[in-house]
């Protein structure tokens, strides 16, 4: 995609904040409080949108994790994810 100055209308065509009034089911955001590939401003425009949409999600922050959970943060998310299939991906 380049870079956003060099490809302005892709990049706000790909914005998936224009779609949050179009969730359906269950959606859950995981996010390591200290992950460097992302600015913590920018992780929370999608949860913002779904709340201005009146858009029920889950979310959980990793307290001290970066971008690649790792030790007790890595066993938590993997078992949360699998629980949360589990419950809400039913067949």
């Amino acid at each position: 995609m380049l870079t956003p100055q060099a490809n302005a209308e892709g990049y706000e065509d790909a914005k998936n904040t224009k779609f949050a009034d179009r969730l359906r089911g269950q959606l859950l955001l995981i996010v390591g409080s200290n992950d460097g590939a992302h600015l913590m401003g920018s992780v929370f425009r999608q949860p913002q949108s779904f709340i201005e949409a009146g858009q029920q999600f889950d979310m959980m922050v990793l307290l001290g994790q970066d971008h690649g959970y790792t030790g007790s943060g890595a066993r938590f998310a993997e078992a949360y994810v699998r629980n949360y299939f589990e419950t809400h991906l039913k067949p």
